[in-house]
């Protein structure tokens, strides 16, 4: 795990049926289905989502969206799918992808996560990505997985069946 002083907050159960906003750092335990909606995350502190047995669409941008947070990870248990429309109508303009973040974004776990990206990209950071375990599958219309500072992968198992590129980092520097 990234963070070590995750259990100095409280855990939040979540079973899923619209949209959510995450507002404050900690630990979130999400379950169900958001048949058209997302989650959106917005705090200065960071945010561990449990993602178990998850299946979120959302026809208008993406799926788990990343406005501000210091850290997010996604912790991945049992089967979990996203995905998004062919077309955004979506309030940031940036976003364009089925898992967009404007800051650090790790995945781990041992459970898989099923990507289907319609409109553009799969998984985007504007900052770091890093992929630490976990069996991470994505179908994209352009780039599968995308970081801008850096894409860094130490471990899981990661299929890509993208138009553009498998995976890219950004930044040339």
């Amino acid at each position: 795990m990234l963070f070590r002083s995750w259990d100095k907050y409280d855990s939040n159960d979540i079973t899923l049926s619209k949209s959510i906003k995450i507002t404050e750092d900690g630990v979130y335990n999400l379950t169900g289905e958001i048949s058209d909606g997302y989650i959106e995350i917005d705090t200065n502190g960071n945010v561990y989502l449990n993602l178990d047995n998850v299946t979120i669409k959302n026809s208008k941008g993406p799926a788990i969206y990343v406005a501000n947070a210091n850290n997010v990870v996604i912790n991945l248990i049992g089967e979990n799918t996203l995905e998004d429309g062919s077309s955004y109508s979506f309030s940031d303009s940036d976003a364009n992808s089925v898992i967009f973040s404007h800051d650090d974004l790790v995945i781990e776990g041992n459970g898989t996560l099923n990507i289907i990206a319609n409109y553009e990209d799969g998984i985007v950071s504007k900052d770091d990505l890093k992929i630490l375990s976990g069996t991470i599958i994505v179908s994209s219309e352009d780039d599968g997985i995308r970081g801008k500072d850096a894409v860094v992968i130490k471990g899981g198992n990661i299929t890509i069946d993208a138009t553009g590129d498998g995976i890219k980092p950004t930044n040339a520097d």
